[in-house]
């Protein structure tokens, strides 16, 4: 996770692109971990997985963080 906050933080620093993390499955734990890299964006968001609800997501984190793509 350093690495990724390291590499996070150099791209926003740099440029005005946006970060993201390809997933799948249930990931909300680890979902804080990645918001601490600075992390912008998680995708594709596996809906079907447990604890993955979109409506909880978007409550939970979706001021820190964009979820793009379900399936």
């Amino acid at each position: 996770m350093p690495y990724l906050r390291i590499q996070n933080d150099w791209i926003h620093e740099h440029t005005s692109w946006k970060t993201w993390q390809h997933t799948c499955g249930s990931v909300t734990r680890i979902i804080p971990m990645l918001i601490e890299t600075h992390l912008d964006i998680l995708n594709p968001v596996q809906t079907s997985a447990a604890g993955m609800d979109p409506a909880w997501l978007k409550a939970q984190f979706g001021s820190k963080l964009v979820f793009w793509g379900a399936g």
